[in-house]
C-alpha cells in the first residue's frame, strides 16, 4: 500500500516529526499507551498534528506505515469527519471550560465496540479546560478504558491539570525548533529578514504563531501599540479612548504583545542586544536606575490581568486594559521624574 499513500508526511512541522514517529513506532511494537497527553504551547497541534496521528492511529491500511493511507474507508470516513470510532472533544463555542457532558459522552463512547478500525480514539483539547467535575469523571477510564481506547490529549499548561489526571498519561513533549530552523521555515513563507526576526520575536520562536501574526498584519499593530505606550508615558494620549480601542482590536493579543516588551526591555536593560525596533522608543525609561523594579510590578500586573481575562469568572475586559494602562502611565512617568 506505500505507493498509494495520500497523507503527506512532510506536511507535518518537521522539528516535530521525531515525536510522531516515535508514537507510531510504539504502535508498532505494541507498546503505545493506552492515553497520551501532547505538551505544546503550539496550537497547531490542535489543528494538524492530532488529526494527523489519529487517522493514522484508525487506519486500516497503516500497520507497518507511518502515514494513513488516505483512501481506505476509515480514512475516508475521518476526513468526512464521520468516523464511528473517533471521537473529538474540544470546547464548545464561547466556552472557557470542557464539561461533564461531554466526559459524559466519553464514558458512553468508551463502554461501546468500534464499528470499522481495531480501535476508538478520544482526543481531548485542550486538557487543562477540565473542570474538576469533568477531570475527576474522566479518571476511571483513563485508568481502565474498555477495549482498545487510545486517548490523546493536548496541553500548554500541565501545571492547570490534576496530578491525578497527568499520572494517568504518559507525557510527550513537541519541542520548538531551533532559531535557525524556526527561520528557515518561516523564510518559505515571509521573505524579509527583518519581518521574520520580528514575527519569531513576538511569537517566541514559535514560526507558525510568527506566520499568523503576519497574516494578520500583527506587526502594524504592534508598531501602533508601542507609541500608545509611548504618547501615554509623555502625556498625549487619553486612557479611556486608548482602552476603547484596544479591547476592540483584541485584550489578550495586548496583553501578550506588553509582556514580552517589557521582558525585552529588562533584558536590554541588562545589556543584551535590542531584538526590535520599538524598544528604542523606550530607552529613556531604560537608563533609569530603578527601571528593574518597576518593569517587575508591571509584568506581575500584566500577569494578574492575563489571569483574570483568562478566567471563568467573567471579567470586564474594558476594566482590566483600562487600569494597567493608568498603571503603565503612572509608573513610567514616576519614572522619567527620577534621576
Amino acid at each position: 500500500m506505500s505507493g498509494k499513500r495520500m497523507t503527506d508526511v512532510s506536511a507535518l512541522l518537521p522539528w516535530q516529526q521525531p515525536v510522531f514517529d516515535r508514537l507510531i513506532q510504539l504502535d508498532q511494537e505494541a507498546k503505545l499507551p493506552h492515553a497520551l497527553l501532547l505538551i505544546s504551547t503550539n496550537q497547531d497541534v490542535q489543528q494538524d498534528f492530532i488529526p494527523k496521528l489519529s487517522q493514522r492511529f484508525l487506519c486500516a491500511e497503516s500497520a507497518n506505515e507511518v502515514t494513513a493511507c488516505g483512501s481506505c474507508q476509515s480514512c475516508l470516513l475521518f476526513t468526512a469527519s464521520s468516523h464511528p470510532d473517533f471521537l473529538p472533544v474540544t470546547l464548545e463555542e464561547k466556552a472557557r471550560q470542557l464539561k461533564i457532558e461531554q466526559i459524559r459522552k466519553v464514558i458512553d463512547f468508551v463502554a461501546t465496540t468500534s464499528q470499522i478500525s481495531r480501535r476508538k480514539v478520544i482526543t481531548l483539547a485542550p486538557a487543562d479546560a477540565l473542570n474538576i467535575n469533568a477531570a475527576n469523571a474522566l479518571l476511571k477510564c483513563l485508568e481502565e478504558p474498555q477495549g482498545d481506547t487510545l486517548f490523546i490529549l493536548h496541553t500548554a499548561q500541565t501545571a492547570q491539570m490534576l496530578p491525578t489526571v497527568l499520572s494517568r498519561c504518559q507525557h510527550y513533549t513537541l519541542p520548538l525548533p531551533s532559531q535557525a530552523e524556526a527561520d528557515s521555515w518561516l523564510a518559505t513563507k515571509v521573505s524579509e529578514p527583518m519581518h521574520r526576526r520580528r514575527l519569531l520575536f513576538f511569537a517566541d520562536n514559535d514560526p507558525t504563531q510568527g506566520l499568523l501574526l503576519y497574516e494578520n498584519d500583527d506587526l502594524l499593530l504592534f508598531d501602533e501599540y508601542a507609541e500608545q505606550l509611548k504618547q501615554l508615558m509623555q502625556g498625549g494620549l487619553s486612557v479611556v479612548d486608548t482602552a476603547n480601542k484596544i479591547v476592540k482590536q483584541g485584550p489578550l493579543l495586548w496583553f501578550n504583545f506588553l509582556q514580552k516588551l517589557l521582558l525585552a526591555l529588562l533584558k536590554s536593560k541588562q545589556g543584551a542586544e535590542q531584538t526590535d525596533p520599538v524598544q528604542a522608543k523606550f530607552q529613556p525609561l531604560i537608563d533609569k536606575a530603578n527601571f528593574g523594579e518597576a518593569t517587575f510590578y508591571l509584568l506581575d500586573k500584566i500577569s494578574e490581568a492575563k489571569q483574570a481575562l483568562l478566567s471563568t469568572s467573567n471579567p470586564n475586559p474594558h476594566l482590566l486594559v483600562e487600569t494597567l494602562l493608568f498603571t503603565w502611565q503612572q509608573v513610567s512617568q514616576k519614572l522619567l521624574r527620577t534621576p
